[in-house]
């Protein structure tokens, strides 16, 4: 097996994975993290959201979120973070709408001059829908 199959087998169990399928086609996906110390509750984010450019503009990205969201809750993960190109204005818009606030700025976060913010979901016991 090469490291690309081995990969792709590892994220198919990971628990915090969750994906958008056609008819076997991967339409996107989203992976979240979890800390696994706290008390009473866990660390939470979203680690990667990705949607193939046909099938974005159809609200995938939001059920992908509210995923994630349902998931990292039932962990008992409190707060929810995550990390956004500053310059990506649909990405903050949908993560605002979902009820993230905006943080600080990661300077360089993606590479020099490319700054990332950190977004936090404080009391996520009702996603908005």
């Amino acid at each position: 097996l090469d490291a690309t199959i081995i990969y792709w087998l590892l994220l198919r169990r990971w628990p915090g994975l969750i994906v958008a399928e056609e008819d076997g086609r991967l339409l996107g996906h989203v992976i979240t993290r979890l800390s696994v110390i706290g008390f009473p509750y866990k660390r939470g984010g979203i680690s990667s959201i990705a949607v193939r450019p046909e099938y974005r503009r159809r609200g995938l990205a939001r059920r992908l979120m509210l995923a994630a969201i349902d998931f990292l809750q039932a962990s008992n993960a409190r707060p929810i973070e995550l990390e956004v190109d500053v310059k990506n204005d649909a990405a903050i818009n949908l993560y605002r709408s979902l009820g993230f606030t905006p943080g600080p700025t990661l300077h360089d976060y993606y590479g020099p001059g490319q700054n990332g913010m950190r977004m936090t979901l404080e009391q996520p016991d009702s996603p908005p829908e």
